[in-house]
């Protein structure tokens, strides 16, 4: 009798859990406005994310973009990660240097200095690029998006995981 509960307590889950978006809103609430020209608001997996999932890309579609202003926006951040590909062997670089000094005995502050002068120049060539990134994503965006993307940044680093997943 009581696995006859459990199972029946799982089938309900299931089921549950099937009916809703990726967001957790009712698939009847959540969805696509009927346009089929739109980008689904939840980002569910197949329903326009262009094959692109999680990170940015998941949280431009909760933005509800028509397909021309994905491909811009897309575009955009693909160029952006383009030239910060370029600087990854300072990353790696610097990684390894960061991790030769806390293996040392003593801790050399003086060390941090040129590692510190290569990130401001790396740095000084990826901000031309992040405007340009900014730029096009805000020319591509319509009013009521800009206002839910700046919402996505005054939340900072968990604004993929708030602002990204809900439904409006």
């Amino acid at each position: 009798m009581l696995g006859f509960l459990i199972g029946s307590a799982c089938l309900v889950g299931l089921v549950a859990t099937r009916r809703r978006g990726s967001c957790g809103v009712s698939a009847s609430r959540c969805g696509s406005l009927g346009d089929s020209s739109r980008v689904d608001r939840c980002g569910r997996p197949g329903s326009g994310t262009f094959g692109r999932g999680g990170g940015m890309f998941g949280f431009l579609a909760s933005l509800n973009l028509s397909r021309q202003q994905w491909k811009a926006a897309r575009s955009a951040t693909d160029d952006f990660r383009a030239e910060a590909a370029k600087h990854r062997a300072e990353v790696n670089a610097s990684r390894d240097e960061l991790g030769t000094l806390l293996k040392a005995a003593t801790f050399d502050e003086g060390a941090l200095g040129p590692m510190f002068a290569r990130h401001d120049e790396v740095l000084g060539k990826l901000r031309p690029a992040f405007a340009t990134l900014v730029a096009k994503v805000h020319a591509t965006l319509e009013p009521g998006q800009r206002e839910r993307l700046a919402e996505f940044v005054d939340l900072g680093p968990l604004g993929f995981a708030i602002v990204g997943r809900t439904c409006r």
